[in-house]
């Protein structure tokens, strides 16, 4: 048995891996099995983020950044693979390029695309703001206002739902100008499909009951009137740009109105008919808060809670599925050393920024994104916290089942916080999913972690949360069930390599049980000290059958061989 350590200053993340045994990044060679036994490879502390060689980084996947971090990022090799993996995010006013009917500058937005201080290699993400109540000038140009008959609340947002406005008409034949121009162009990577936030913007329409009142009474706000609209909007967006369609962003996929009932008319049935026919028509989509890491859990992102609690995608989600932009934020971190920070701090103190990066990115993977919006100087202090991290992620986007090269579990607990319900909600899962399995496979909550101080309390109901979990002897329970999705690996025996990330302490020893050729095997034995560390053990294992073959139809156990129980965080299978 090789033992080496390793001591590492991240928060140790339990890893249970199953690697192929191929050529890897740094890990040392161990030699071919001889046996049909798993044996003891390899034991360090921490975390490990290893992957194969053979892992290449996903075309259209990436980073939405900027600054010297992008361009220094673009020259590491691997990112040299003649596919666009970075690309800057730009904002464009409505008046600023459209200042007349039928007139359009193209000045701006011919910069933004042919700017040769921006790496070439960098494409472009962009928008048009219609309208922002805190941007100055106006995003509207005047004479859409006065010829378009547009009317707007007491709030600001504008009415463009009006049946008498004809606002729809000239942002349509605006955004069809800009794709005529721009669909094509060898740096689009995305168009964000702003709408009408009062704020930002944005699609959805941030309204009290009174302004939806208002509007309802004012300007012929209903159900169907909003729902026509909306169709008619996403319209002009496919005709613009047509045979780019995966690359026009959908913004939130929840209820367009938040919240969703805010009159006697019930709004939730026009939203989605909205965003589901933008899916339905090839578009991607995005989020802007996996800071908050329970509030997207609805099926217009592909997320549902099962009754017995744990955290499920959906990977028929049409922009998962077609390979369309789906990206999100994860930006909402402020350091010590910004002027903004006592002011702009929204999510929870700065020394808890590393931590809370770390869940909302397995939280960003666990909903397949492909892309994701760092800002530059966080990102900057984040990598050189953990690069071997930050260089799993970066491999990790855009993978689907069949093209990545590992599948996760992270068994962890939180709680949903909605109407009060404090719901348990189990799992970051990615492909491999550990299950409760009678009748001896019930796990409860391990390694307790405070999060009172966070804001946004939705984020956890009861400001605590678990971040592993635990075998229960007490009460028959010994053991841990993983089944790998079947478009992950399945059928007859693989050989692969598994890494089991636990707590080292207290003293106790067990075993990986698993289907092989000759019916059910079992590893080498790991024994446990009372170190109190995490540790993360590599097994090869020659043959591992993915047939469902133990109880619950699950492939693989971790099975609880001493008298001490067995805690463990994240579980990572690799295939060959």
């Amino acid at each position: 048995m090789i033992i080496r350590t390793k001591v590492k200053t991240t928060m140790a993340l339990g890893v249970f891996v199953i690697i192929a045994c191929t050529a890897v990044f740094a890990q040392p060679s161990a030699g071919e099995v001889t046996g049909s036994t798993a044996r003891i490879v390899q034991t360090i502390e921490g975390d490990d983020w290893w992957l194969p060689s053979y892992v290449k980084l996903t075309p259209y996947s990436g980073y939405i950044a900027g600054g010297k971090w992008l361009e220094n990022r673009m020259k590491f090799k691997r990112f040299q693979d003649g596919h666009l993996h970075f690309a800057g995010h730009s904002r464009v006013k409505w008046s600023r390029i459209n200042p007349a009917e039928d007139i359009y500058d193209w000045e701006l937005l011919d910069k933004v695309f042919g700017d040769r201080t921006t790496p070439p290699t960098a494409g472009i993400v962009f928008y048009v703001q219609s309208y922002s109540s805190i941007r100055t000038p106006p995003d509207l140009p005047d004479w859409v206002v006065k010829k378009g008959k547009v009317k707007s609340l007491s709030n600001g947002a504008i009415a463009a739902w009006d049946p008498d406005c004809e606002y729809q008409r000239y942002f349509g034949k605006m955004i069809k100008a800009i794709g005529e121009r721009y669909r094509d162009h060898p740096r689009l990577v995305a168009v964000d499909m702003r709408g009408l936030d009062k704020l930002y913007g944005e699609w959805c329409w941030r309204g009290s009951a009174e302004d939806a009142q208002e509007a309802e009474a004012k300007t012929g706000l209903t159900p169907e009137s909003f729902r026509a609209w909306g169709l008619q909007y996403v319209k002009d967006y496919l005709e613009a740009f047509k045979g780019q369609e995966k690359k026009l962003v959908w913004q939130n996929s929840e209820n367009t109105f938040i919240p969703p009932r805010v009159t006697e008319y019930d709004y939730a049935p026009a939203s989605r008919a909205i965003w589901q026919f933008a899916y339905e028509n090839g578009c991607g989509g995005r989020d802007g808060m996996p800071t908050v890491w329970y509030r997207y859990i609805t099926d217009g992102f592909g997320e549902n809670v099962t009754e017995d609690g744990y955290l499920e995608f959906d990977d028929d989600l049409a922009p998962v599925k077609n390979g369309a932009m789906w990206y999100t934020e994860n930006t909402e971190y402020w350091l010590e050393n910004e002027t903004w920070n006592k002011t702009k701090d929204r999510f929870g103190p700065v020394e808890y920024n590393k931590h809370r990066w770390f869940i909302t990115t397995m939280r960003v993977l666990q909903m397949r994104r492909n892309w994701m919006n760092v800002r530059q100087n966080v990102i900057e202090e984040l990598e050189a916290y953990d690069p071997d991290f930050l260089r799993w992620v970066e491999f990790s986007l855009g993978k689907t089942p069949q093209t990545s090269p590992d599948a996760w579990s992270w068994l962890r607990e939180g709680y949903l916080a909605r109407w009060n319900d404090y719901k348990p909600v189990k799992n970051f899962e990615r492909w491999l999913l550990q299950r409760d399995i009678e009748p001896d496979g019930r796990t409860v909550p391990a390694a307790k972690l405070d999060i009172s101080m966070l804001k946004y309390n939705y984020a956890s109901g009861k400001g605590y949360e678990f971040h592993a979990r635990r075998t229960d002897r007490a009460t028959g329970n010994t053991c841990m069930y993983f089944r790998a999705d079947p478009r992950f690996i399945s059928g007859d025996p693989h050989k692969v390599i598994l890494k089991v990330t636990y707590l080292d302490g207290p003293a106790t020893k067990w075993c990986v049980e698993y289907a092989g050729k000759r019916g059910i095997l079992q590893s080498q034995a790991v024994e446990t000290a009372e170190s109190g560390k995490w540790k993360t053990v590599t097994f090869e294992i020659p043959e591992m059958e993915f047939t469902g073959a133990l109880h619950g139809g699950m492939d693989f156990r971790i099975i609880l061989l001493g008298q001490a129980d067995i805690t463990v965080k994240l579980v990572r299978l690799i295939k060959p």
